[in-house]
């Protein structure tokens, strides 16, 4: 399985991902490329940014990766879950 492969299955899961969490559990230090390839395959991916204090009390930055609830990557289409 590729590196694609585990970031998309993770963000089906979990719906949202950070970089720090993408090298946590896949050890790549290229969320970024990654994402731009999941977009490039019709991922719908919306990056939300945060800003939180890092350790030397900055305000930073930092984005966060969420792919739109009930999306199909099959039918690369959202489904209404509800009737």
């Amino acid at each position: 399985m590729t590196l694609i492969d585990q970031v998309a299955k993770y963000l089906l899961r979990y719906r949202k991902i950070t970089a720090v969490k993408a090298y946590a559990l896949f050890g790549t230090m290229r969320l970024s490329s990654i994402i731009s390839e999941l977009r490039k395959k019709g991922w719908p991916i919306e990056t939300e940014y945060v800003e939180t204090v890092n350790r030397w009390g900055q305000k930073i930055r930092h984005g966060i990766y969420v792919l739109k609830k009930n999306w199909n990557p099959k039918t690369k289409k959202s489904t209404n879950k509800r009737k």
